[in-house]
């Protein structure tokens, strides 16, 4: 198959995720075309153009996260290396802007359009009701000019049915991770030394942007509030930077903890993971994060706001625990019954690692394969595509 694939946010997990799938269609030997945003890009991204997805003929489109008068020119872009490439037989676009250009650049012309989410911007409760509903509608609308949409988790499912997407368009197929075995002693030990941890020290890990999504500071408060005997002993890792860097740095100082705090900045996470005992992520809202993949096949437990995603893998008490979002309290509790209890960390995150290798990479590329494969034989037949959401 020819295969066009767009995204804006080129950073993260979306950015990951597009890697991930351009790099395996290229290994199924479709033709892949990648048109990317030069202006949000992390470094992964960068390795994965020159590398795994070296073979993918890419073009940068400038455009930009917000609504802006260059989307007009950003718009034309698409549209025109639409014509001047296609035709394509998959126009598959990834997260909100992208979405929205690639779908309208997109009308009329050859290809089946395909739409990824990746936690629409609708379920934000970071942004005023009257941008979310705007974002909502703008979803429902786009829904109707996709040929399906593939939600990531059945929490996002859910969501995008009820904003008014069309649910015999919207498929589940949750995202995958190419499995690594148990870190080793030796492999933790080094990413200890990255840290500057002490062996024996109960290490928690947090990895995302410093953005407000990712709630860091209710992490920060939840730490605050672990008894004091807890958290002296306890090393709290942030991986990641952003906007609120500076913020949550001076939240740190005033609630006491930055001693016990360790800021890693922008780095590549899987250098330090091995040496998190826990993996916690505080997000107001998510489609499937990757870190939470990547923390249970090295079988972390983890400690988890119930966020999308987080129903399929985190079962409270078996592979983690999971609190209402902004309960730093709840949160709080959650972490000192794993920080004080080697065993039941062990435990759970023997499951964890166990419940994991039902979302392999192989699996993720088979499910959207299977819907490419299904808009072929339906445009053959001159209907949309609809039927059963594929959950795995």
């Amino acid at each position: 198959m020819r295969i066009l694939q767009i995204v804006e946010p080129c950073q993260a997990g979306v950015g990951r995720h597009v890697t991930d799938l351009t790099a395996g269609l290229l290994e199924a030997r479709h033709q892949v075309h990648l048109l990317y945003s030069p202006l949000r890009i992390d470094e992964r991204f960068r390795q994965a153009l020159a590398g795994p997805c070296a073979a993918a003929r890419s073009q940068p489109v400038r455009m930009l996260r917000r609504p802006s008068f260059d989307d007009r020119l950003a718009w034309r872009s698409i549209r025109r290396y639409i014509r001047q490439h296609g035709p394509f037989d998959i126009i598959h676009t990834h997260s909100t802007k992208a979405g929205v250009l690639g779908r309208l650049a997109a009308l009329g012309l050859p290809g089946y359009r395909l739409h990824t989410p990746n936690a629409p911007l609708s379920l934000s409760p970071e942004i005023p009701a009257i941008c979310r509903w705007l974002a909502g509608a703008c979803e429902q609308v786009m829904g109707h000019l996709s040929d399906a949409v593939i939600a990531v988790s059945p929490s996002e499912r859910d969501h995008l049915l009820s904003i008014g997407v069309p649910a015999r368009r919207v498929h589940v197929v949750p995202n995958g991770i190419r499995l690594s075995g148990a870190a080793t002693d030796e492999v933790r030990a080094a990413a200890q030394r990255r840290i500057g941890l002490c062996p024996g020290t109960p290490c928690i890990g947090f990895v995302g942007r410093l953005a407000a999504q990712k709630r860091c500071d209710v992490l920060l408060r939840a730490f605050a509030l672990l008894p004091l005997c807890v958290r002296s002993r306890t090393r709290l890792v942030i991986v990641g930077d952003g906007a609120l860097a500076g913020t949550l740095r001076r939240l740190a100082a005033e609630l006491g903890i930055a001693t016990n705090i360790t800021w890693m900045g922008e780095i590549d996470a899987s250098l330090v993971m091995p040496a998190f005992d826990l993996l916690a992520i505080s997000s107001s809202y998510e489609g499937l994060p990757y870190v939470l993949l990547e923390a249970m096949s090295l079988g972390l437990p983890v400690v988890s706001t119930r966020v999308g995603g987080t129903e399929l893998l985190v079962r409270d008490g078996l592979t983690g625990f999971t609190v209402p979002p902004l309960r730093s309290d709840l949160f709080a509790s959650a972490l000192e019954s794993l920080l004080t209890d080697e065993s039941l960390r062990v435990r759970l995150g023997h499951e964890a690692r166990s419940r994991v290798e039902l979302f392999g990479f192989d699996t993720m590329l088979r499910g959207v394969q299977a819907l490419y494969r299904l808009a072929g034989e339906k445009r053959e037949l001159g209907i949309g595509v609809t039927g059963r959401s594929t959950v795995y």
